[in-house]
């Protein structure tokens, strides 16, 4: 069991521009969306201003003994969070001690349906309030829109996992759906953002999608440090490198889409690129704030206390996540959060 603080000024999760799959050095995630655990940073790319000694700049031009450390052609300019900063949110739909809820904060009834509850009827944009008090939580707490979860600060909100079934005590969205996908059949080279698929008719402006392409057995490799990395993405880990974007137009007629960001990386016609939509209704400004969560037992590894599962711009605040079961946070094909 571990013990980590979670305290965030902007996201928990950087967008993940390109996902590279298992290697040697351990593995990229559960399903190719993202690293297993929270990753914090400033916004920034490949020439960050870095240099633990208080030293020289170390970048690209020249600073860094023997050239770049990164290859002119898989550096990208990457800007991590949520654009415009974490909104703060101000409207209070439900108070989950309040009627109907009657949450009872008090470390021993089951306060699952309240808090879930009070979730369900708050509309995209609004927050369900957790006063000071510890909730006994003996099933997951699942939400697929924008709705802020907030509670009094960690020190006086406790949220406790007691042997629940479900993968995360805290979890936004989900992916566990067929949803349509097309090769890609122009449009491959890097920096590209517009995509000419070989089927078009079922993607929209909003969708956000997963580029990806098979393994090419150099920079990505299905075989991990332990096992085979089959779990990393789609199709058992044979589509390894992948990007998430947004889709911002469809042309009509046209077969292509309009993406951003851009590619960041040339996509190869013999390795069969593709596009697929992550979710239908992929979650938006959704946000856990200001409280401490924690499980009460171990659950095994493959849990956590909080998950991000094919999320857009969401983020977690101020949070104390303790005695985890896996994972502190498993952020999966999570963009921009």
């Amino acid at each position: 069991m571990s013990r980590t603080q979670i305290v965030t000024g902007s996201a928990i999760l950087l967008t993940v521009v390109w996902a590279v799959g298992c290697g040697d050095d351990g593995a990229a995630g559960d399903d190719g969306g993202g690293p297993d655990e929270a990753d914090g940073g400033a916004d920034g790319d490949a020439d960050a201003d870095a240099d633990a000694d208080g030293g020289a700049d170390a970048d690209a031009e020249g600073d860094v003994p023997g050239g770049s450390i990164i290859p002119d052609d898989r550096r990208v300019d990457w800007h991590p969070g949520i654009p415009g900063g974490i909104p703060e949110r101000a409207t209070i739909c439900a108070d989950v001690t309040d009627p109907p809820y009657g949450a009872a904060g008090d470390g021993v009834a089951d306060d699952s349906l309240a808090i879930q509850s009070a979730i369900d009827d708050c509309d995209e944009g609004g927050v369900v309030f957790v006063p000071e008090g510890t909730y006994r939580v003996a099933t997951g707490i699942k939400w697929t829109k924008g709705v802020v979860l907030r509670g009094e600060g960690p020190d006086r909100t406790r949220i406790e996992g007691d042997g629940l079934g479900e993968k995360a005590i805290l979890q936004v969205g989900d992916w566990d759906e067929t949803t349509p996908e097309s090769a890609v059949v122009g449009g491959l080279d890097r920096g590209s953002r517009s995509l000419v698929l070989a089927d078009a008719a079922e993607f929209s402006a909003g969708d956000f999608v997963i580029v990806d392409q098979l393994n090419d057995g150099d920079l990505v490799r299905v075989e991990g440090s332990e096992s085979a990395c089959v779990w990393g993405s789609r199709e058992d880990g044979t589509r390894l490198l992948g990007q998430m974007v947004e889709v911002v137009s469809v042309g009509a007629g046209t077969g292509a889409l309009g993406i951003d960001p851009g590619l960041a990386m040339p996509l190869n016609a013999a390795l069969s690129p593709e596009v697929q939509i992550v979710r239908r209704e992929v979650p938006t400004y959704a946000g856990i704030e200001d409280l401490y969560v924690a499980d009460r037992s171990f659950r095994g590894d493959n849990n956590a206390n909080i998950r991000f599962w094919g999320v857009a711009y969401s983020w977690i605040r101020n949070v104390e996540s303790a005695f985890v079961s896996g994972r502190t946070s498993g952020p999966i094909r999570t963009r921009r959060g």
